[in-house]
């Protein structure tokens, strides 16, 4: 089941013009649907040239959106993606234990062969 909450569409044009109307937005899948027309006089509207920008307020936090093609957006959130890389260095150690503490405590990073391959490993919504 979705959750859908109350949100703020607003869409800014070339005259500086920024115009908010109701949206709704779902948490689970990120999109804003449902998207109200603006109440506005006819020689507002005839004022309006060029769409500049439009985003989303969600409370007061603003979010970018990305314009799916059917009437609705998605917004853009900040997710910090988390990265793995291989790498090898030979160890002078009496044990393997000691080898891991060795290369955990003393090991600059410019002391061990690295490979070419980067692999994200984990995720994390941001907000």
């Amino acid at each position: 089941m979705s959750r859908q909450i109350q949100a703020t569409f607003v869409s800014v044009w070339d005259n500086g013009m920024a115009i908010p109307t109701a949206a709704l937005f779902d948490e689970d899948t990120g999109i804003v649907s449902d998207i109200q027309q603006a109440n506005l006089p006819e020689s507002i509207l005839e004022s309006l040239d060029i769409l500049k920008d439009q985003y989303v307020l969600i409370g007061e936090k603003k979010y970018e959106l990305q314009e799916n093609g059917d009437g609705t957006f998605t917004i853009l959130r900040n997710y910090g993606v988390f990265f793995s890389r291989g790498g090898y260095a030979e160890i002078k150690a009496v044990s393997a234990d000691e080898a891991m503490r060795i290369a955990d405590e003393t090991m600059k990073v410019e002391e061990v062969s690295w490979d070419e391959d980067w692999h994200p490993t984990d995720v994390q919504l941001e907000e």
